[in-house]
């Protein structure tokens, strides 16, 4: 592996040789050291200052870059930071030789180290390629420990109960109480454990579920908050060797499987039962 403050030197040549630096006179100087009175002024410094901010997200870029590859890169980076992102969510695009990244925008705050693993494991997705740094495991551990920090929690009453009962029966009470909401009738999931806003999420489909089954899918995604997950590269494993050994502790688990699809058959949602045959939870 190279030294790293040879790569890193590398990397800030060829960040100032892709830099234009215009000339400007000694006039345009002496102006731009008065202050700025004028709208359009202004709108001319916003501009600038917008543009600094897109260039050292690019440099960051550059830094992921070159420190997952070990070697600097030919790609144009470019980083956007959205507020249609649910929590902290990110997509990364290439066409050609431009990568754009997309982050929510809760990311703009959050320290350059875990920020260069988040743009890592992006990077490793986009190149089909599975390698283990540092900063992704920083970015892993931001993840995992997301739930710390989400103080605006909400209960649905029934869920709220009905963890409390698995909480105390499988976890000895122990395990802090995440937001319980009931989800829309998704076509994709019948129920979810998000890390980013601590929140379990059950399907509409099982309103009228007995407790039973509730209590399974509750469970089921409360052990998704115990165990974490695993990270390999650019695969991250959920459902574990100890995941599944811990789930069959449910309370008559050999059939609660069949249950659930004679509940989902029974309300006539068979696209669900063809979900949930497919792919579970």
């Amino acid at each position: 592996m190279k030294d790293l403050k040879s790569l890193l030197e590398k990397v800030r040549k060829k960040i100032l040789e892709e830099k234009k630096e215009t000339k400007v006179d000694k006039k345009s100087n002496e102006y731009k050291e008065k202050k700025i009175y004028n709208k359009k002024e202004k709108r001319k410094s916003y501009k600038e200052s917008k543009k600094n901010i897109v260039s050292s997200e690019s440099k960051i870029a550059q830094v992921a870059y070159a420190l997952l590859f070990d070697k600097t890169s030919n790609y144009v980076f470019e980083v956007k930071y959205s507020k249609k992102f649910k929590g902290y969510n990110a997509t990364a695009k290439k066409v050609n030789n431009k990568i754009t990244f997309n982050l929510s925008y809760y990311w703009k705050d959050v320290d350059d180290d875990i920020k260069i693993g988040l743009l890592q494991t992006l990077l490793l997705k986009l190149e089909n390629k599975n390698k283990e740094t540092i900063n992704i495991d920083l970015y892993n551990n931001f993840i995992k420990n997301l739930h710390f920090t989400n103080t605006k929690k909400e209960f649905d009453e029934k869920l709220s109960l009905l963890f409390e009962k698995v909480n105390i029966k499988y976890f000895n009470g122990l395990l802090e109480k995440p937001s319980l909401k009931w989800e829309g009738e998704s076509s994709r999931t019948l129920a979810t454990y998000n890390y980013h806003d601590d929140t379990i999420r059950i399907s509409n489909v099982f309103k009228d579920a007995p407790d039973e089954i509730l209590m399974f899918l509750i469970y089921h995604e409360s052990l998704h908050k115990f165990l974490k997950f695993k990270t390999k590269g650019k695969k991250t494993f959920y459902h574990t060797k100890q995941f599944r050994r811990l789930e069959r502790m449910f309370e008559n688990f050999e059939s609660i499987e069949d249950k659930i699809k004679k509940y989902l058959l029974s309300r006539k949602k068979k696209k669900y039962l063809e979900l949930f045959s497919k792919s579970g939870f």
